[in-house]
């Protein structure tokens, strides 16, 4: 007996021994790479060979680890009626697990919100990112973050984008939402994007950061956004409904923030158009800057006491800033470098090279070669559009970085760009094709003799141009000339109207636009366009007996 409880515990601890030690460890999912195969939002509940944006966001939610989800070019619409729920099944693209989403660039790849909801919502521990999209808010959200809200653990990776059309309580294209109870417990990184035509009824209404939320901005324009109360372009603000609340952050290194409006209801509630921090006895919120402009922004309030255009309460400087009117504001900090009262002289928002739109520096701008002088300063290496920093840009011989995202090329230069469109397209084989080439110059300097050389589709005929100012030669390249055109000006458009050659497939046509002045920017010069000739409809009648 004792023999068979001996053998029977041996047998025991060896199952015990072999489920420990020898057992292979449970394994854990690999973080995947989705790839968004349709531009139609549906919730099938399958990333396969047929997967929406929302399925993409799905599968990796449920997928444990950091995942990729690849949007192709395109306009992605979200259209399932938002019941305000968090689990991505309508409305807004809720994240809870951490990912990495890659669109195809600003200018390409488009995402725009459910009526009535926001593009992204951020939850849970997920940290987020998102480059290469224009991200479009439809209609006002009810919450906060028309385009945008990073809620209580979660962190945004923002680069390379567009946010525009927010409509919200606060934080019209964003809000970076903290818990109310620890500092920075929502994050938010943001680095090349331009935001712009948001609105927030309240704070903020380009960005809200809020309840102990934090947020570095690096070449970043912020313009042509409204509050209905304060901060037209950023709110720094707080819940003072909380005891011993945790402060909310923003720092700001080479940023733009000009023409955004707070009190744009004119209800005489409301003050700083481009920033505004909210102070109360608890705590003192806080908004560094460096390198940064804030210039020509409005306060509509019609009391002339409370109007505070440009800021509102205190800022704390880190140097080298351009502040256009301090009225409502406190400036601490290093004040070294800083320009105080006068305009920065903005251009308007163009497409200056590089993947977003920004707002280059005209001509005699204050704020050109005004940051920080240092070697390896604070200075971002590049600007917003990727061009290397310091450049000369006042002409004195030595070159010092900028103020704002944008660096103003060397004097006498004018940079060019062009954007060429055809319709219709696609065109019927043999049918009729119209481009419109349209020049921008953003300065600084105006460019003389503006030639456009334009080579249309091999096999074109019966080509006719068009379009005040211009002056064309005919020949396989067509060379439009005009005179000057202005910095910070767009041309009116050149048009070229044509007969396509027969047969299917795509036809390529180029335009190359150059000037007397030198141009510091020479990619986007050149604007090359394909269009496809579908086969025309043939319309056979039926005879009937």
């Amino acid at each position: 007996m004792r023999h068979i409880v001996a053998v029977r515990l041996c047998a025991l601890l060896l199952l015990v021994l072999a489920s420990t030690f020898g057992a292979p460890a449970p394994t854990t999912a690999a973080p995947q790479t989705f790839t968004v195969s349709k531009t139609v939002d549906t919730a099938d509940g399958v990333c396969g060979a047929d997967c929406s944006l929302r399925e993409a966001i799905s599968a990796a939610n449920a997928n444990p680890g950091a995942d990729t989800i690849i949007v192709p070019a395109g306009t992605y619409t979200l259209t399932i009626t938002t019941t305000l729920e968090d689990d991505n099944a309508d409305g807004d693209l809720d994240i809870r697990d951490s990912l990495t989403l890659i669109g195809a660039g600003a200018a390409t790849t488009t995402i725009i919100a459910a009526e009535g909801d926001r593009v992204f919502h951020l939850l849970a521990t997920a940290t987020v990112t998102i480059t290469g999209v224009t991200l479009r808010g439809k209609g006002e959200t009810p919450d906060s973050g028309g385009v945008l809200l990073v809620t209580p653990g979660a962190n945004l990776i923002l680069r390379d984008s567009v946010v525009r059309d927010g409509r919200a309580v606060r934080g019209g294209g964003i809000e970076v939402r903290g818990d109310g109870v620890s500092p920075a417990s929502a994050s938010a990184t943001i680095e090349r994007v331009t935001f712009t035509a948001n609105r927030a009824a309240s704070l903020g209404g380009a960005i809200s950061v809020f309840n102990g939320g934090s947020a570095l901005l690096t070449n970043v324009t912020i313009t042509g956004n409204s509050a209905g109360n304060s901060g037209g372009g950023i709110s720094v603000s707080l819940d003072q409904t909380i005891i011993n609340p945790p402060k909310s952050a923003a720092t700001l290194n080479n940023v733009t923030i000009v023409r955004n409006t707070a009190d744009d209801d004119r209800n005489d509630i409301g003050e700083g158009g481009g920033v505004s921090v909210r102070v109360d006895e608890q705590v003192i919120n806080q908004l560094r800057l460096r390198n940064t402009i804030i210039s020509d922004n409005a306060d509509l309030s019609p009391t002339p006491a409370r109007v505070n255009p440009d800021c509102f309460n205190v800022l704390e400087s880190l140097g080298y800033n351009l502040i256009h009117r301090s009225t409502g504001c406190t400036i601490l900090g290093t004040q070294t470098g800083n320009v105080i009262g006068v305009s920065a002289q903005p251009g308007a928002l163009l497409d200056n090279g590089g993947p977003t739109p920004t707002v280059a520096l005209l001509s005699g701008s204050p704020a050109i070669d005004a940051g920080d002088p240092a070697v390896g300063s604070s200075c971002a290496a590049t600007d917003q559009r990727g061009v290397a920093r310091p450049i000369d840009g006042d002409g004195n011989g030595l070159a010092v970085c900028d103020m704002g995202a944008y660096e103003a090329p060397v004097p006498g230069d004018a940079d060019l760009s062009v954007i060429l469109t055809a319709q219709p397209d696609p065109v019927a084989p043999g049918g009729t094709l119209t481009y419109s080439v349209v020049v921008l110059n953003a300065g600084p300097a105006a460019a003389g003799n503006v030639q456009v050389e334009f080579t249309p589709p091999p096999g074109s005929t019966s080509i006719q141009t068009g379009g005040l100012g211009w002056v064309c030669s005919s020949g396989s390249t067509l060379t439009c000339e005009r005179g000057a055109l202005a910095a910070g000006s767009v041309a009116p458009a050149l048009t070229v109207t044509l007969t396509v050659p027969p047969g299917g497939g795509w036809i390529t046509a180029t335009a190359v636009v150059a000037s007397s002045q030198r141009d510091p920017v020479i990619t986007n010069n050149t604007g090359v366009l394909s269009t496809f000739r579908g086969r025309p409809s043939v319309w056979i009648p039926l005879l009937m007996r």
